[in-house]
């Protein structure tokens, strides 16, 4: 009894001693428990989410003393102090950065993330400056502004420091970061520093991770810094502004696995001796940069590389099948917007872990090989925008991981294989602008993950296959401009998700007789010549998301519908239809409309005021539109294309466009415009025709302004004055029209500067003296594969010949003029006119290959047709680029 009763007490005294032990652990000091509690309080105060604030903080309670036992606190239980403390997400936006006072009262943290909370305002330096233990500090995902405060540089034992995703602005204080030389992660991504990399950064010899990505920071990288950082395993400087070659002390950094550098304005070759050092990169990114010449072949000595991407650059040259052969461990590789040639190499179809491969927007030929079946991971294959020609082979359906396959704008032909059915997992099919032909797959509805199908601009033919209305995904189906045929399937628009549906340019039908109520929300909608007649369809009127519509070339009649003027559109394509009446006053006063195409109807009425600025395109013409064109016109600061032609619009005072106007091409042609030659048009202007009108006086001095102007059609107008000679300053001029005016004088020897003058017509004019021997040189207006002006002993018979070549009506009805070309001599002392000289540009032909006169203009709004303008095109689709950095 006595033995039970001791043991008993030897337990009791245990649990005791077991029981302070416990209490110890979780108590704090009990300053920093009410600091705990008065930012709790201070959170909640004013508060929209109490409820969250309250939930996430719940065990911070008055009537709790084991602070160590509260959500996201951490203590050291032997000294009994807060060490770490988790603030993240607790919704504190709006808060200003004083609600962090009583957290700095905690002088014993080594540990402080307060991310992902919105805290406008400067980040607080003074609180800061008392948490001199502080390890790790996270301050991401905040709205901190202003410059980064000199205290957080007193934190000396700082190694983790993260301020991404923030507004902080100035350059980078490399005296401060001096001091954090105990720093290993730096992460200062997505703010707005500027300026140049200070090179006290580069002293941080622990630094293992740096990333100074999506900010404005500029110049060239100072590369001796780079030497000091070999313990570096994270490099991110993309989406900045520097500038100049990689430096070569970047690859002494051998342990590097991460380097970012894209989105910046690197230039020159790829260094390939420096990469054969940086045999641990695992991830490898350069694009949208202007880096030339090939792919050096050290690069392939990153045997480890999963990632690579090198697009948007100017690297060209074969594809280095031979060094791919060693990353056999890549899983991303994006070469777009090159200037690769040549066919893909067989060897990269046995990088069998690749997921992603785009090779697009470059000019590769020859065929897709069978062995694309190897790449079984595959969930991306984009190759378009090359020259690759033949069949789709049948082993595409060994892709079965495939998630899009984009093959547009190629050469490819023959029929969609039935192996593509195999590709369940498929959710974007683009084969746009191919040649491809037959019938599309009957059972192309097997593919339930579709949301997007484009087969248009082919050659496909037959009805549109029933089983896509299988396709409960689906959101665009693009199957414009190909011989598909048979009555348009109402069941198209039972499909939820549809959003874009165009299906012009085919033989498909319309039935006019069919009512329909759409279950989808369609945003764009193409019926291009597809027989809809009487009145725009009334459904589209509930189609409130719509925002492009082209409904031309068909029978519709009747007139604007209001409740279509009053819609948010942003393109309306009605031309070529029998719409009639007045267009609506509120459709030029929509904020939204961009395109607005009504050419070719029997609209008539004067043109309401036009208060919108967003118009870019506006085509009119062929109408019965009359009275003044509007003077608001000129305020459409965005316009790129203005056609009023053949319509009956009058008046004497015309827009005056500013100089700065973004307008290119104008025609006003065949209307019964009177006054002076407008003279106001925009520095960019690149078309202009005012023919077939009542203006008159002589050509606005304004004119030799228009540097970049290539059209200039004038005929059939009472235009006056002697013959300008500015327009030999024109150096872009490639079509002059001026017949069937009265302009007076002779014809400048320095027009012959214009050396690729394609289109000139003089006729009908009063001009007199000789007509320049100089025009000999035009390489526009002659055709002359077999001559060569390069022989100076031929020169002058070539000249006299090529001056008999030129058709000669373009001078007619000119009674003063003389010359061989057209066979009335000039008197042997007649001299021409002293013009000066100038050297201008060469440009292209046509009139000497006897093309004849078209409207200059016309020609080029039908162009714009047929190179698919106004064609819908997705957002994620573009062209190469013009202008590389």
């Amino acid at each position: 009894m006595a033995n039970f009763s001791l043991l008993s007490k030897s337990y009791l005294m245990l649990f005791l001693l077991l029981s302070l032990g416990l209490g110890f652990s979780l108590s704090c000091l009990d300053d920093q428990r009410q600091a705990l509690l008065e930012f709790k309080d201070m959170l909640v105060r004013d508060s929209t989410d109490l409820f969250l604030i309250s939930l996430q903080l719940q065990t911070w309670n008055s009537s709790s003393e084991l602070c160590c036992q509260w959500d996201r606190v951490q203590c050291n239980s032997s000294l009994e102090v807060i060490t770490s403390l988790d603030l993240s997400a607790l919704l504190l936006s709006g808060k200003a950065p004083s609600v962090l006072a009583p957290i700095f009262r905690i002088k014993t943290l080594t540990f402080l993330d307060i991310s992902i909370n919105f805290i406008p305002g400067e980040i607080p330096g003074t609180g800061l400056s008392n948490l001199t233990k502080l390890v790790h500090l996270n301050m991401r995902d905040n709205g901190f502004n202003g410059s980064i405060p000199p205290e957080l540089f007193h934190l000396r034992n700082l190694e983790f420091l993260d301020i991404s995703f923030n507004s902080i602005q100035g350059e980078i204080p490399g005296t401060g970061f001096s001091n954090l030389t105990k720093l290993v992660h730096l992460d200062m991504e997505g703010n707005e520093f500027s300026g140049p990399i200070p090179p006290q950064l580069f002293h941080l010899s622990n630094l293992e991770f740096l990333d100074v990505s999506f900010n404005r920071i500029q110049g060239e990288t100072p590369g001796a810094g780079f030497s000091n950082m070999t313990k570096l395993l994270h490099l991110d400087m993309s989406q900045n502004h520097f500038r100049g070659s990689i430096p070569l002390q970047l690859f002494h950094l051998r342990n590097l696995q991460f380097l970012d550098i894209s989105g910046n304005s690197f230039r020159g070759e790829i260094p390939g001796t420096g990469f054969s050092n940086l045999t641990e990169l695992v991830h490898l990114n350069m694009w949208g940069n202007s880096f030339v010449g090939s792919i050096p072949p050290q690069l392939f000595y990153s045997r480890n590389l999963q990632f690579l991407d090198i697009s948007n650059n100017a690297i060209r040259g074969e594809i280095p099948g031979t060094g791919f052969c060693n990353l056999t461990k890549l899983v991303h590789l994006n070469m777009r917007d090159n200037y690769f040639n040549g066919s893909i190499p067989l060897q990269l179809f046995h990088l069998r872990n690749l997921e992603f491969l785009d090779l697009s927007l470059n000019m590769i030929e020859g065929s897709l090989p069978t062995v694309v079946g190897n790449l079984k991971n595959l969930t991306q294959l984009s190759l378009d925008n090359n020259i690759i020609h033949g069949e789709i082979p049948e082993e595409i359906g060994n892709l079965t991981e495939l998630r899009e396959l984009r093959l547009l704008n190629n050469q490819i032909s023959g029929r969609i294989p039935s192996s593509i059915l195999k590709l369940r997992k498929l959710e974007v099919l683009d084969l746009q602008n191919n040649t491809v032909s037959m019938e599309i797959p009957v059972d192309i509805g097997n593919l339930v993950n579709l949301t997007t199908l484009d087969l248009s601009k082919n050659n496909l033919s037959g009805e549109i296959p029933s089983s896509i209305q299988k396709l409960g995904k689906l959101e665009t189906l693009q199957l414009e401009n190909n011989m598909l045929s048979g009555e348009i399937p109402t069941w198209l628009f039972d499909l939820n998700q549809m959003k874009m549906l165009h299906l012009g340019g085919n033989r498909l039908i319309w039935n006019n007789n069919v009512r329909i109520r759409p279950k989808c929300k369609l945003s764009s909608l193409s019926l291009k010549s597809c027989s809809v007649r009487g009145q725009i369809p009334a459904w589209l009127s509930n189609q409130t998301d719509l925002i492009y519509l082209d409904l031309s070339e068909n029978q519709i009649e009747g007139d604007f519908p209001d409740w279509l003027a009053s819609r948010n559109l942003e393109t309306i394509i009605l031309s070529d239809n029998m719409l009639t009446g007045s267009l609506p006053p509120q459709l030029l006063q929509s904020q939204t409309l961009s395109v607005l195409a009504l050419s070719r109807n029997n609209f008539s009425g004067e043109l309401p005021e036009i208060s919108t600025t967003s118009i870019t395109i506006l085509m009119l013409s062929e109408n019965n539109f009359s009275g003044p064109i509007p003077k608001s016109i000129s305020k459409l600061n965005y316009l790129l294309l203005l056609d009023l032609s053949k319509n009956s619009f009058s008046g004497s005072e015309f827009p005056a466009f500013g100089a700065d106007s973004f307008l290119l091409f104008v025609d006003v042609s065949s209307n019964k415009l009177s006054g002076k030659v407008p003279a106001a048009f925009g520095i960019f202007t690149s078309m202009l025709s005012l023919s077939q009108n009542d203006f008159s006086g002589p050509l606005p001095e304004s004119f030799r302004n228009l540097n970049m102007l290539t059209h200039l059609d004038l005929h059939d107008n009472n235009i006056s004055g002697e013959f300008p000679a500015f327009l030999s300053q024109l150096s872009s001029l490639q079509v002059l029209n001026l017949r069937n005016n009265s302009i007076e004088g002779s014809i400048p020897d320095d027009l012959s500067s214009l050396s690729s003058l394609g289109i000139l017509d003089l006729s009908n004019n009063n001009l007199r003296g000789k007509i320049p021997q100089s025009f000999g040189h035009l390489n526009g207006m002659i055709d002359t594969p077999h001559l060569s002006l390069e022989s100076p002993e031929t020169d002058d018979l070539i000249v006299q010949l090529f001056l008999r070549l030129i058709d000669s009506s373009i001078y007619a009805n000119n009674s003063g003029l003389c010359g061989v070309q057209i066979a009335v001599p000039c008197e042997k002392n007649l001299q021409p006119p002293d013009h000066h000289n100038e050297k201008w540009e060469n440009w292209f032909s046509w009139e000497a290959i006897g093309i004849g006169y078209p409207v200059g203009f016309l020609s080029s709004t039908a162009m714009m047709y047929v190179i698919g303008y106004f064609n819908m095109t997705p957002l994620n689709r573009r062209g190469r680029r013009t202008n590389r950095r």
